[in-house]
C-alpha cells in the first residue's frame, strides 16, 4: 500500500510543480526544458519513484518501529524497557492487524482492476469507433511525404483532422486544406509530431490514464496539459526552422482552429488558450536564463526530496543497520509468525535460513504464539551479532536481532529474532530465536 501512496504523491507533486511552471513563466521557458519536466514526470508515473517506495515501506508501520534506541548498559536493561513498554498498551496482535491489512490490500487491488478494464475497454472501443470513422472518410491518398527515415501517407479526408493518427502513423488533412500555403503550414506541424513521437506518447498516456483512473486530475489536468505543450513544441519548431513567417502561420492556424472536425480525437483548445497559443507563435520570447533558474530549482526540489528521504531511511544507525533493512527484518518474523499461527510448516520453513540452529526443526507446536509487539534495540541486536559471528562463525553474514512480546495461554513472554541477510534473494531470513 505504501509504494501505492509514494505513487500518487510523486506524480501528484511533479504534476503540481509542472503546471505552477507553467502558468507563472509558462510563456518564456523553452519548450525543450518543459519537455524535460515531462518526461520527469512519467519516470515518475512509470517507474513510481521505486526507491523511495522501497525506502518508504515503512510509512505504514513507522509509528510501530520508532526511533533507534541508544540505551546504554546491559541487555537486561532493554528487555525491562520492552516490557515497561507492554505494560502500558492494550493487547494487540500484529497478526491480525497484518491480515486486516492484507484484506484491505486485496479489496483495493480489485476495485483497481476493475476500475483499469474498464477504462481499458473503453479507450478500446473508442479507439476501434475512431479508426472505423476514418477509414470511412478517407477519400484517399494525397502523398507520401518523408518523415526522417520513413515514409508516411498524407491522406485527404471528408472533414477530420488535421491530426496524425495510429501507431504506424499517417497525417489526415481535410480536402478543404489540402493546396496551398495551408497545407504547407499543416504538414511542418504535423510533421514535427511525428519527428518527435508523439503519436507514441499519446498511447502512452491514453495506459496511464487507464492506471491513474482513480485520479481525476491526472488525465483532465495533467495530461491535458502535456497535450498542448506538444502542440506548443511543434509550434516553436515550426517557427525555428523558419520555414514559414509567424504570421501566415498564425493566420493559418486560426482557420485550422475554426474547422469543426468530423472525429475529436486532438486536443480542443479553449478560447484562453487559442489567444495564449496564437501569443506565443507571434512573440516567441524564449528566455534562457529563466528556463536554466527554473530547472535549477526544480532539480534542487528533486534532490532536496529524494535527499530527505534517503537520509531518514538509508542513514544507517550505530550496528550498520537502516530502518529499511530493519522493516524487512521485522516482516520476516511477522510472515513466519502468521505461518507459525496457522500451522503451515512448508511456509515456515522458507523463512527460516538453511544453516542456522532452526533448520532441523520439525515441530513448531512450541511456537505457536500470538505476536503482541516487535522492537529493534541496537545493543541486542548488537551483542547477538557478536555472539552469532563467533560460535557459528558467520563473518561475512549480516545480521539483526529483534525483541518480541509473544502471547500465549494468557500470558506474555519476552522472544529474541536473530536474523541473517540471504543474498540469495535478499531477504532477512529466521537464523534463530528464544526466550
Amino acid at each position: 500500500m505504501s509504494e501505492i501512496l509514494w505513487n500518487i504523491i510523486g506524480v501528484t507533486w511533479m504534476g503540481c510543480i509542472i503546471m505552477l511552471v507553467r502558468r507563472t513563466n509558462g510563456d518564456k521557458i523553452h519548450p525543450q526544458v518543459v519537455t524535460a519536466y515531462w518526461i520527469v514526470f512519467f519516470v515518475i508515473s512509470l517507474f513510481p519513484l521505486s526507491l523511495a517506495a522501497h525506502m518508504g515501506a515503512a510509512m505504514d508501520d513507522v509509528n510501530d518501529i520508532g526511533e533507534v534506541k541508544t540505551i546504554s548498559g546491559s541487555r537486561q536493561k532493554e528487555y525491562l524497557e520492552l516490557e515497561a513498554v507492554l505494560e502500558n498498551q492494550q493487547d494487540s496482535s500484529i497478526l491480525q492487524k497484518e491480515a486486516t491489512k492484507n484484506g484491505l490490500a486485496e479489496i483495493c487491488l480489485m476495485i483497481w482492476m476493475a476500475g483499469f478494464l474498464l477504462r481499458a475497454i473503453i479507450k478500446i472501443l473508442r479507439t476501434i469507433s475512431i479508426r472505423k470513422r476514418i477509414k470511412e472518410q478517407c477519400i484517399g491518398v494525397h502523398s507520401c511525404i518523408s518523415v526522417g527515415k520513413n515514409k508516411v501517407n498524407v491522406w485527404i479526408t471528408e472533414d477530420i483532422g488535421p491530426m496524425v493518427y495510429g501507431i504506424k502513423p499517417a497525417i489526415y488533412v481535410p480536402k478543404e486544406f489540402s493546396v496551398g500555403d495551408i497545407y504547407h503550414s499543416i504538414l511542418l506541424h504535423e510533421k514535427n509530431h511525428i519527428i518527435r513521437k508523439h503519436h507514441l506518447l499519446l498511447l502512452l498516456m491514453d495506459i496511464m490514464s487507464c492506471v491513474y483512473w482513480f485520479l481525476p486530475y491526472y488525465e483532465k489536468i495533467f495530461l491535458r496539459a502535456l497535450r498542448e505543450d506538444m502542440e506548443t513544441r511543434c509550434d516553436y519548431e515550426v517557427i525555428k526552422s523558419k520555414s514559414v513567417n509567424p504570421k501566415e502561420y498564425t493566420l493559418h492556424y486560426a482557420i485550422v482552429n475554426g474547422h469543426q472536425s468530423g472525429i475529436k480525437v486532438s486536443l480542443n483548445f479553449s478560447k484562453e488558450q487559442v489567444m495564449r497559443r496564437v501569443d506565443r507563435i507571434l512573440n516567441y520570447r524564449l528566455n534562457v536564463k529563466k528556463s536554466v533558474c527554473m530547472s535549477f530549482i526544480l532539480g534542487i526540489l528533486v534532490m532536496v526530496c529524494v535527499l530527505s528521504v534517503a537520509d531518514f531511511y538509508l542513514k544507517p544507525d550505530r550496528n550498520g543497520f537502516t530502518k529499511w533493512e530493519i522493516k524487512q527484518a521485522k516482516e520476516e518474523v511477522v510472515h513466519m509468525m502468521d505461518a507459525v499461527y496457522q500451522g503451515d510448516e512448508q511456509r515456515v520453513l522458507r523463512y527460516i535460513d538453511k544453516t542456522g540452529p532452526l533448520s532441523d526443526v520439525t515441530n513448531f507446536s512450541d511456537m505457536q504464539c500470538d505476536l503482541c509487539e516487535i522492537r529493534y534495540f541496537p545493543n541486542t541486536s548488537n551483542y547477538y551479532e557478536k555472539i552469532y559471528k563467533e560460535q557459528y562463525q558467520l563473518p561475512e553474514k549480516e545480521m539483526i536481532h529483534l525483541e518480541g512480546i509473544l502471547k500465549r495461554e494468557g500470558r506474555k513472554v519476552i522472544w529474541g529474532f536473530t536474523l541473517v541477510f540471504d543474498e540469495t534473494d535478499d531477504t532477512w531470513k529466521l537464523y534463530d530465536w528464544g526466550q
